[in-house]
């Protein structure tokens, strides 16, 4: 299974792109791309770079590393509200849309380790552009 390519074609259809069209966009031709969601051939870093960028969605959702399409967007949006109880039913709903976790009693050590990441990089990234 080639969770990379099938990633990049969902989000290339997603979007109603074309291979074609995709490819034109990132100086790639169709075939390419089609290398990329097919055959399995994976991106360098600036092309992932790139195209993370493009469909907003982190590297580690391209990759097939983690579920979860974007952390620092579900991050930013939890870390606006004032209310510790909403913040928390925030993670615990957005964990269970994208089936992250099945049993709100047992969520996974990984899966708390991930959300503490995403909020300490967010934090770093407000207070460099706060200064």
């Amino acid at each position: 299974m080639n969770t990379f390519g099938n990633r990049l074609r969902l989000l290339r259809l997603e979007r109603k792109l074309t291979g074609s069209e995709l490819g034109s966009m990132f100086n790639l031709s169709k075939s390419a791309i089609s290398s990329y969601e097919v055959q399995g051939r994976f991106p360098d870093e600036k092309l992932l770079k790139g195209w993370s960028s493009f469909f907003e969605v982190s590297s580690d959702y391209l990759l097939g590393i983690s579920d979860i399409r974007n952390p620092i967007e579900i991050a930013q949006d939890i870390m606006a509200e004032q209310d510790t109880e909403n913040f928390t039913n925030k993670i615990v709903n957005e964990l269970l849309k994208q089936g992250m976790i099945t049993d709100i009693e047992n969520i996974p050590l990984e899966i708390t380790d991930m959300i503490i990441a995403a909020l300490k990089t967010d934090l770093k990234r407000i207070k460099k552009e706060a200064k």
